[in-house]
């Protein structure tokens, strides 16, 4: 297997990095699977055309993710949420920013 790709996830690191809500608020990211399972969806940022249209794809299909916690995981400051979870219809997703990219 190639030494760029590694599959390994240190997730005690992954659950102690600190992400915003919403409003700015800091929140450990393993707070997310404390009740169930989560997939994590990283956005490189909102804005991103790509992204958006995974985010999109994804939530069409939630469906199947019935037993998990959905988890959209931006960057940038977490004052561009709101407007992301607007423009895409994410109502009642949960979408949180990683500002200092710890958690990517």
């Amino acid at each position: 297997m190639s030494e760029i790709f590694n599959p390994k996830v240190d997730i005690v690191r992954l659950a102690n990095c600190s992400v915003e809500t919403p409003d700015g608020k800091a929140l450990k990211l393993g707070m997310v699977w404390q009740s169930k399972p989560a997939v994590i969806i990283f956005l490189r940022h909102f804005a991103c055309i790509a992204c958006r249209a995974h985010a999109a794809q994804v939530w069409r299909e939630r469906e199947r993710y019935k037993d998990c916690s959905l988890v959209f995981l931006g960057n940038g400051s977490s004052e561009f949420i709101e407007i992301f979870r607007e423009d895409m219809g994410l109502d009642g997703a949960v979408i949180l920013s990683d500002p200092t990219l710890e958690a990517f």
